[in-house]
């Protein structure tokens, strides 16, 4: 259980991070003539949103052992995409790179679960 739901998901993390780095796609505020409402300073590593891609990936975890709770904080991660869009600090390829990237680490952390 503890390979499932901590050294999977921190996998995944740490891939998506890498993945960013090596991406290095800039941020709408770099990009646009806009300012960002959410403040930051961060240049580039935008792709995908890795605060996206960690709550769809929470919720998938929970979504398997009580679904009420996954529900909930899948609708959350929604949110918390058109924020992050709407705050200017994230594309939305960005936002659905990490919804789909984090049910997918989500699936595969719940299926090595069932194997053991």
């Amino acid at each position: 259980m503890l390979c499932s739901f901590i050294f999977i998901p921190a996998i995944c993390f740490l891939i998506v991070t890498i993945f960013r780095k090596l991406i290095n796609k800039q941020r709408p505020y770099e990009k646009l003539p806009i300012q960002s409402l959410i403040k930051k300073e961060k240049k580039g590593q935008s792709f995908p949103s890795r605060h996206v891609f960690s709550i769809f990936l929470i919720a998938t975890l929970w979504f398997y052992f009580w679904k009420p709770i996954g529900i909930f904080l899948l609708i959350a991660g929604i949110f918390l995409a058109i924020v992050r869009v709407i705050g200017g600090v994230h594309f939305i390829s960005d936002v659905y790179a990490g919804a789909f990237l984090g049910i997918i680490a989500g699936w595969i952390s719940n299926y090595i679960f069932l194997l053991y």
